[in-house]
């Protein structure tokens, strides 16, 4: 009888600790960004954005519709200092849409990207990531995956490279992001208010 009254105790003193010693603690953050706080070199206030003559008229329209998002703080109460509006010269953009409808052909899930440039030469990895500042960026869109998808997921992939251009990475730990690396998953084709407080952490 003695014996049991030990068994069950250490059961009772032992077995919490063993569980939470092997639960994983995966806490949700509101963004995530780049390395040490990496973004573009010339800020995102007052700078323009630039559309490539191979983008449609619907293209073109989303694109300024995602952007006015991100400008206007998609409504809510948090002010940031993006302001981007479109040019036709190139030259004065730090941020270019470019449209190809064979481009990843290879992938099924894969929309768009956002590639990070210094002056004609690219300072990302082979994921994507960049390793230092950027003074521009390229956004590309297209391919099986983009063409297979509706108009959301469409609006949603603008809105999603636009995030990354400006230096937000990829948030899987919350579901009101747009930044989440399934865009499938995402519900609306604009910031949510972590986004949003990702770019004021930045600039």
């Amino acid at each position: 009888m003695k014996l049991r009254k030990i068994i069950l105790l250490f059961a009772l003193l032992v077995a919490p600790v063993l569980i939470s010693l092997n639960t994983t603690d995966v806490s949700a953050a509101a963004y995530y960004l780049y390395g040490s706080n990496l973004k573009n070199s010339n800020g995102i206030a007052y700078q323009k954005f630039w559309l490539a003559d191979n983008t449609t008229a619907w293209q073109r329209q989303n694109i300024n519709d995602a952007m006015y998002r991100w400008n206007t703080s998609e409504g809510s109460n948090i002010v940031t200092p993006m302001n981007l509006s479109y040019t036709t010269d190139k030259n004065q953009s730090i941020m270019d849409f470019s449209y190809s409808k064979s481009w990843y052909d290879g992938s099924t899930t894969r929309t768009g990207e956002a590639t990070f440039w210094v002056w004609g030469t690219k300072v990302n990895n082979i994921n994507g990531i960049p390793y230092q500042q950027w003074s521009s960026s390229l956004i590309q869109f297209g391919g099986y995956a983009y063409l297979n998808y509706g108009n959301l997921v469409k609006q949603t992939t603008f809105a999603h490279e636009i995030g990354h251009a400006v230096g937000l990475a990829h948030n899987d730990t919350i579901n009101d992001t747009v930044m989440r690396s399934d865009i499938l998953k995402v519900k609306k084709a604009g910031p949510y208010l972590g986004d949003l407080q990702g770019v004021n952490a930045l600039y």
